[in-house]
């Protein structure tokens, strides 16, 4: 006889918790950076588009999937970056900036260590203002991406330490701000790590 494997949510209604899968901490180690001077055109939060009522609430942290961050949407030889960030040392927090006033997303994260290459890629950061990040988040993207607003560095929002003994902490820390309407963002659609090319 068949028998099927009852699912977490269906053995008791312990909580009135309408999610009983499992509860992970921190973000994905893999991420992905790109600009928005290297877009064609910058991908907009939904927003209804006609009456029917078919406009779901959640839908307002959503950005449109078209155009994306696919390849056909970024500048000849431009694309998003896929980086590899130091196990657990990657965070998403959020505040409110008052009544009416948007919310402060902050992503930190770290590298183990510094080379030629992070050193290079930090005063690029350090410099440039329209960076954007995407972090898987299931089969989503979770964004630090806002159309129109740039992100900010605080000082000492980089900092590298060497650590003075074998076990000290060292490595690389980063933490960047970003002011915007909405709490999360979240993205459905593909995010392209190949340089585009014209045809």
């Amino acid at each position: 006889m068949a028998y099927d494997t009852p699912a977490p949510c269906d053995l008791q209604a312990i909580t009135e918790a309408d999610n009983c899968g499992e509860a992970t901490r921190g973000i994905a180690t893999i991420i992905y950076v790109g600009f928005k001077g290297d877009l064609k055109a910058r991908p907009r939060l939904k927003t209804p588009s006609d009456g029917n009522g078919s406009f779901g609430l959640g839908d307002y942290s959503y950005v449109e999937e078209t155009p994306g961050f696919t390849a056909a949407n970024f500048k000849d030889g431009k694309s998003m970056v896929e980086w590899e960030i130091r196990t657990d040392s990657g965070q998403f927090t959020l505040s409110s900036n008052g009544q009416k006033a948007g919310f402060t997303q902050t992503l930190t994260f770290g590298f183990d260590q510094m080379t030629p290459e992070i050193a290079s890629m930090l005063r690029v950061i350090n410099n440039r203002k329209d960076i954007f990040f995407a972090i898987p988040e299931g089969d989503q993207f979770q964004l630090l991406y806002d159309p129109d607003r740039n992100v900010s560095i605080d000082s000492g929002g980089i900092a590298y330490d060497s650590g003075t003994t074998p076990d000290s902490d060292s490595g690389v820390t980063i933490a960047i701000n970003l002011s915007t309407v909405s709490s999360k963002t979240y993205y459905n659609g593909t995010v392209s790590t190949t340089p585009a090319t014209t045809p």
